[in-house]
C-alpha cells in the first residue's frame, strides 16, 4: 500500500515537468525518506500550481504548519513563487530535474543523505539494466518520448563564455535586454544575462546534487573542485537562499565561477521550470561531465533521452594540428568527438553533438572553432551494447 501511496505523488509530479521518471521501488523509499504523511496530505491535495498558502494549509492535519510549510520549501516539494505585484504562491515541483536534488545539495552528510544517495544510485542503475528490448521501446511508448521531436528542447546548451572558444564568436543584440528572468536569453549570452539582472534579483548558488551522488558511491570526477558550481537565479534563488539549501552571490562570484568551471572542463546547461522553454530560467548548472545525471547518464546507459537546445557546433578547421592527445574525447559529454586511431582522423559525430565547446577550449592544439548553428538535439538512449566512457589515452597516430 505505501507502494501504491507513493507511486501516486511520483504520477502527480510527473505531470509538472517533461522530463518524467519511471516509478522504480527506489523512488518511493527516497520519497520516504523526506515526505512526512502531513506533507503528503498537502502534496496530494493542492493543486498542480497557483496555490495559495490558506489553500495548502487546508490539506494539512497536524499541530505545527508553520515548520511543515518551511521543510516543504527546504526540501523543494514546493516552488515558491515571489511576485513583485501580488500574493506569493506555490507550485508543486517535479522529481528530477526538481525537489530530488535539495535534500542532496545543501552541503549536509547524515545518514539520510547518505541512504538517500544510495537509493538514488540504486534506482538508476536498475533503470539502467532495463535498457534492453523490449524495455526501451515500452519505456519510450510509457511517455511518450516521441512527442519531443519538434519541441524547442528541454535544456539549453551554453557556450565558453572566455578563452580560444569565445574568440570565434560574436554575438550582437540589436535590442534592449530586460531585467526580468522570465526573458529567455540564447545560452550563450549567460554573461550578458547575468549582468542584466536587476541589482536587488536573487543569484544563488549551492552544492551540485551529481557530484554529491558520485562522491558517496566512490566514483571519481573529472573536476574535483569547487563543490559549489550550481547557479540559480530568479523565484529558485529566493527559495534557496530563504531556505539554507545554498547561499547568495554577486554577479561578479556568478561569472567567476562559470568561466572557472570552464576552464577546467565542465559545460554550462541552462534549466527552465519543468524543463519548458516557455517558463523562465532557474539554473544555470556548471556540470562535470562524468557526474552530471542529464549527461552522465547517458554514457553510462541510462533510459532517458537526450532533448537539448544548442546554438552552435565545433566545426574541424586544422586537423593537421592533431597529435592524438584525445583529450576532447575524455571530456565530450557526449563521446561525439575525438581522435581515430584507424583512420588518423579527428572525427565529430554531429548527430550526437550537443555544442558545449568543451572540445575547443580543452584542445592544446586549436584543431576546432566554434560556428553558429541552431539546433535541437534529440538523442535515443544508446543500448547497453553500444554505451562507451570517454577516454583520455593517447592515441598513436596512423604512419
Amino acid at each position: 500500500m505505501e507502494y501504491i501511496k507513493f507511486m501516486k505523488l511520483m504520477g502527480k509530479m510527473n505531470q509538472r515537468t517533461n522530463v518524467p521518471q519511471p516509478p522504480v521501488p527506489q523512488f518511493e523509499k527516497y520519497c520516504k525518506l523526506f515526505i512526512t504523511d502531513d506533507m503528503y496530505d498537502v502534496l496530494m491535495g493542492m493543486k498542480l500550481t497557483h496555490n495559495s498558502e490558506a489553500e495548502l494549509r487546508s490539506f494539512y492535519h497536524g499541530s505545527d504548519w508553520g515548520k511543515c510549510l518551511y521543510e516543504m520549501c527546504r526540501r523543494g516539494l514546493l516552488e515558491k513563487h515571489y511576485p513583485k505585484n501580488g500574493e506569493i504562491y506555490y507550485d508543486l515541483a517535479p522529481m528530477l530535474p526538481g525537489w530530488f536534488e535539495f535534500p542532496l545539495s545543501n552541503g549536509e552528510d547524515n545518514p539520510a543523505v547518505q541512504r538517500a544517495t544510495e537509493l538514488f544510485t540504486s534506482a538508476i542503475g536498475l533503470v539502467t539494466t532495463m535498457n534492453v528490448e523490449p524495455m526501451r521501446s515500452g519505456y519510450a511508448f510509457m511517455n511518450n518520448l516521441n512527442k519531443l521531436k519538434g519541441d524547442p528542447g528541454h535544456i539549453d546548451v551554453a557556450l565558453p563564455l572566455e578563452g580560444k572558444a569565445s574568440t570565434t564568436k560574436v554575438v550582437t543584440v540589436n535590442k534592449e535586454l530586460s531585467c526580468d528572468t522570465s526573458s529567455i536569453y540564447p545560452s550563450y549570452q549567460l554573461k550578458t544575462f547575468l549582468e542584466s539582472l536587476a541589482d536587488d534579483e536573487p543569484i544563488s548558488l549551492m552544492h551540485c546534487f551529481c557530484r554529491n551522488v558520485r562522491a558517496h558511491e566512490g566514483q571519481p570526477e573529472k573536476v574535483t573542485e569547487p563543490q559549489e558550481v550550481c547557479l540559480c537565479v530568479g523565484d529558485m534563488a529566493h527559495q534557496i537562499i530563504e531556505f539554507g539549501v545554498g547561499r547568495a552571490v554577486t554577479k561578479e562570484e556568478a561569472i567567476k565561477i562559470l568561466v572557472d568551471c570552464e576552464k577546467k572542463g565542465c559545460i554550462h546547461q541552462v534549466f527552465h521550470y519543468s524543463c519548458d522553454m516557455g517558463c523562465p530560467t532557474t539554473a544555470i548548472c556548471n556540470c562535470d561531465t562524468t557526474c552530471c545525471e542529464m549527461l552522465g547518464s547517458y554514457t553510462r546507459g541510462g533510459m532517458q533521452p537526450l532533448y537539448l537546445r544548442s546554438h552552435a557546433k565545433p566545426v574541424i578547421v586544422h586537423p593537421e594540428n592533431c597529435n592524438g592527445c584525445n583529450i576532447c574525447n575524455h571530456f565530450c559529454p557526449t563521446v561525439a568527438t575525438g581522435f581515430n586511431a584507424q583512420t588518423g582522423k579527428v572525427f565529430v559525430e554531429y548527430q550526437r553533438c550537443i555544442g558545449c565547446g568543451v572540445c575547443v577550449t580543452k584542445c592544446p592544439r586549436d584543431v576546432r572553432k566554434m560556428v553558429d548553428e541552431e539546433r535541437v538535439l534529440f538523442c535515443k538512449p544508446l543500448p547497453k551494447n553500444l554505451v562507451r566512457e570517454p577516454n583520455l589515452k593517447r592515441q598513436s597516430k596512423k604512419k
